[in-house]
């Protein structure tokens, strides 16, 4: 997580652009990648081969909520915050944490998320963020009575992607989600 507050499209860690409202990093440029360049990217590296294929997963799974939600296929979605340096560690970088800590499978009782709106740069989104809910379709949720965002996009892409199952039963699942008004 970052220390300065964020203005952005949906959520912290995601595939969508965000502008820094604070802090020194305001002047900071974010790349633009498409799908292919980070998997270049991924399996270029020397990492050990699971967590590239975890992160393969992730980022995968997060381009395909996303050409869900902009009506493209995924490997036409041109990552924003996702295809900056920050974002690419934070999916990465677990995928890696997860690899260092030995850690077999991940279990993931329900999401949790909260309710409000955020600034972004295609305007006011809701909470939970599009992406975040079309990746939390059919997965057990809990609204909590907060308004904050609770569930980035990139960490719902993180755990829908490589969690393998339910530790419990959720309360609530997002069966669909609409976006697109107007058009």
């Amino acid at each position: 997580s970052h220390d300065h507050e964020h203005s952005h499209d949906h959520e912290h860690s995601h595939d969508h652009e965000h502008s820094h409202a604070d802090g020194p990093s305001c002047a900071r440029p974010h790349s633009h990648r498409g799908l292919a360049e980070i998997l270049s990217m991924l399996r270029g590296s020397k990492a050990p081969s699971r967590a590239i294929a975890r992160a393969e997963k992730v980022f995968q799974r997060l381009a395909d909520a996303e050409g869900a939600i902009h009506g493209v296929s995924p490997e036409e979605i041109h990552f924003h915050e996702v295809g900056a340096v920050d974002s690419i560690v934070d999916i990465f970088g677990t995928c890696l944490a997860l690899e260092c800590l030995q850690i077999e499978k991940i279990f993931c009782p329900m999401h949790k998320v909260g309710y409000g709106t955020v600034r972004c740069a295609h305007g006011v989104m809701p909470v939970p963020a599009p992406a975040t809910a079309k990746l939390l379709e059919g997965f057990p949720v809990t609204r909590l009575p907060l308004q904050s965002e609770l569930t980035t996009p990139t960490g719902a892409a993180i755990l829908t992607a490589l969690a393998e199952g339910q530790y419990c039963r959720g309360e609530q699942r997002i069966l669909a989600s609409g976006y697109g008004h107007g058009r």
